[in-house]
């Protein structure tokens, strides 16, 4: 959820300070332009980022809960850190792991990431008591029930992590989500919307027996799962895995972005793992929805704002991938117009002006891009800089600091420093200053950018050069990933992804854009049930052949199965084809060939239906458990076996057809 930061300003002085911080943003984004743009010939290095949930199980009373343990067992990990690096996740049950060291571009590597997640799991494990198990659960299947006992916690900080970030973070999503009444602009009024996501309808799930009446979050008009505007946590504490590559230099970097774009629907296809909420079945199997919608925190204005062309307002700070960023990308695939988002209208418009004509080299492509990032609501700011950016007019107005601690407390601020921070804000954005394009070298410092572009989780991100670390350079982070139940699972989708980023390196690149449109409609079909052998996904076939007229039209992009874009089609040769043949071109001996197979046959056998997804899986056990009624739910007993079952995978003690 990002890098570690000192106390932070709290909502809602951020709307005070936010034209502010975004006008030297885009200051400081030209200034990091200008210094990173030629930086070139950074190491190959790549690794993973892996979430574990904390489960205490009691096998008398037979439960499986949440295990709150993850600050004090952080404390023991730091201690041995050679067995990998950790850090705190969003939820005081959950634990972040990375590799000791990044991987290389080595068959070594490849080989060693099962190891190395066994060994970081196995460490965790020592410093937890014989029934608590860290697990890669993307979410408990009872979170947020009546009888968790941990319900009536979730709309409060009491699960949150203790540290300064991740308190701000639920505290100003929260806030600004629990504004229950906003005008429109046509004088009616607005609420925060209740979240809805399919239920899974089976034959008795609105017949329950008297003893098991429904609870108030199910809407049985809708046939949904609801949670309210307050319940944050439950979406940001659901565990995934994650991917980041670093590239040679920037414009590798950029294509390698785009290439990942369209592959970030089929992978969250591929790893579906979340069946079931609050004690149901959904008729869903991924998670990204859900933590979207309760991490939404824009305002009805930021959604509705209108630019010249049309575009829709501000996109939420968790969604997909906006917008490709190489500039080789064609304009038919950005997207359209009056179906843009990401910075609202004018503001978007003006900033990515402002970017592009500041004469840095910062192209057209990329302006736009960073322009829907500095858009976005600000979410995070430590003290220490609001203090530096309103220190002038503090002694101007006189009036008090409008920061405060990393606790959920709030300071006064007088309306004068208000007034003072908005008249500043629109002094910075005269029409004089815009035109003049003439933007001062910057002292190295980019906080005010870096506060910006860390609080924005596309489905694929775009990372610049820390200024922070010379050694990281340019990086695409993978993000669409759900969690699955074994380390030699979640290692063979790493080891998928981390050939298909080699293959696309090595020929400079890959032509597999389709509109923009498309693929946030990829999002979508990901989401369903069983969607790996059931949905199609709009992808872009071969330039010729194919069997059909509209192939390489860039306007009509093909509806492909994802075993035909995994295993290949008449139309597209498939993935697994193009890691053969980079494999087969690199010298790849016979014996690591025959090494890396059992992992790339997980990722065939998912895309051709021959193994179940982590969703199906689960979904199969709760409709088969003697307990389960045909009703929908996942009762304690059910959820209790289920948590066993998956301990018992998870140690590879039992085979259950997953791979």
């Amino acid at each position: 959820m990002g890098k570690v930061v000192p106390e932070c300003v709290l909502w809602p002085e951020t709307d005070v300070i936010a034209p502010l911080v975004r006008e030297r943003a885009i200051d400081e984004a030209v200034d990091a332009w200008d210094d990173w743009q030629d930086l070139k010939e950074y190491q190959p290095l790549w690794g993973d980022e892996i979430e574990y949930a904390l489960l205490a199980v009691d096998s008398d009373a037979q439960t499986a809960n949440h295990c709150l343990r993850a600050p004090d067992l952080l404390n023991k990990l730091r201690k041995v850190s050679a067995a990998g690096t950790y850090s705190p996740e969003f939820a005081q049950f959950q634990i972040e792991s990375q590799p000791p060291v990044p991987y290389v571009d080595s068959v070594e590597s490849l080989l060693s990431v099962e190891k190395d997640m066994s060994d970081r799991r196995t460490t965790i494990k020592k410093h937890l008591a014989p029934n608590e198990h860290p697990l890669t659960l993307s979410i408990h299947p009872r979170f947020g029930c009546p009888s968790d006992i941990h319900h009536s916690l979730t709309t409060t900080t009491a699960l949150t992590a203790p540290t300064p970030r991740h308190l701000t973070v639920h505290h100003n999503i929260t806030a600004r989500r629990r504004r229950r009444r906003r005008r429109r602009r046509d004088g009616t009024t607005s609420t925060t919307p209740t979240l809805h996501i399919p239920l899974f309808l089976d034959q008795n799930t609105f017949a329950p027996s008297p003893s098991h009446a429904l609870p108030s979050f199910i809407d049985p008009a809708r046939a949904t799962i609801t949670f309210t505007p307050e319940e944050t946590l439950i979406g940001v504490s659901q565990c995934c895995l994650q991917a980041t590559f670093q590239a040679p230099d920037a414009s590798a970097a950029r294509r390698l972005h785009d290439a990942f774009v369209p592959l970030a629907p089929v992978l969250l296809a591929l790893t579906a793992a979340t069946p079931c909420y609050r004690g149901f079945l959904a008729d869903t199997d991924a998670r990204w929805n859900v933590i979207s919608a309760l991490t939404d925190d824009r305002t009805e204005e930021e959604k509705e704002e209108r630019g010249e062309g049309g575009g829709v307002g501000v996109r939420p700070r968790y969604w997909c991938a906006e917008r490709y960023v190489a500039w080789e990308a064609p304009g038919w695939c950005q997207p359209r117009e009056e179906e843009e988002g990401g910075g609202g209208g004018v503001r978007e418009a003006t900033v990515a002006e402002r970017l592009e004509c500041a004469g840095k080299g910062l192209d057209g492509v990329l302006a736009r891009y960073y322009a829907r990032v500095l858009g976005r609501p600000l979410l995070v700011y430590p003290v220490e800089c609001a203090q530096e950016l309103l220190a002038p007019l503090r002694r101007d107005s006189g009036a008090a600091g409008v920061v405060v601690d990393g606790e959920e407390r709030m300071s006064s601020s007088s309306q004068s420093m208000r007034a003072g921070a908005a008249a500043e804000a629109n002094r910075c954005r005269r029409p004089a200053a815009r035109q003049s394009c003439a933007v001062k070298k910057g002292n190295g410092r980019h906080e005010n950018f870096e506060c910006l572009t860390g609080t924005v989780y596309p489905s694929v991100k775009l990372k610049h050069p820390s200024p922070e670390d010379p050694a990281l350079g340019w990086r695409v982070e993978f993000r669409s990933m759900e969690n699955s139940i074994t380390d030699f699972e979640n290692a063979a989708f790493v080891v998928f992804v981390a050939l298909v980023r080699r293959a696309v390196e090595r020929c400079g690149g890959v032509d597999w854009y389709v509109p923009m449109e498309r693929v946030w409609e990829n999002m979508e079909r990901a989401h369903a049930r069983d969607a790996v052998r059931w949905q199609r996904f709009w992808w872009k076939g071969a330039e010729e052949g194919g069997g059909t007229e509209v192939v390489g039209d860039p306007a009509t992009p093909m509806l492909l199965t994802v075993d035909e874009i995994v295993n290949g089609c008449a139309s597209f040769k498939g993935l697994m084809t193009l890691v053969d043949e980079y494999m087969r071109d690199e010298g790849f001996g016979s014996v690591e060939t025959e090494k890396l197979q059992p992992y790339l046959e997980v990722v065939r056998g998912r895309a051709s239906g021959k193994l179940c997804t982590t969703a199906r899986f689960m979904r199969d056990f709760v409709m088969r458990h003697p307990e389960y009624a045909g009703d929908s739910q996942v009762s304690e007993k059910i959820s209790f076996d289920l948590v066993q079952e998956i301990i018992q995978v998870t140690n590879m003690k039992k085979n259950c057809g997953l791979f």
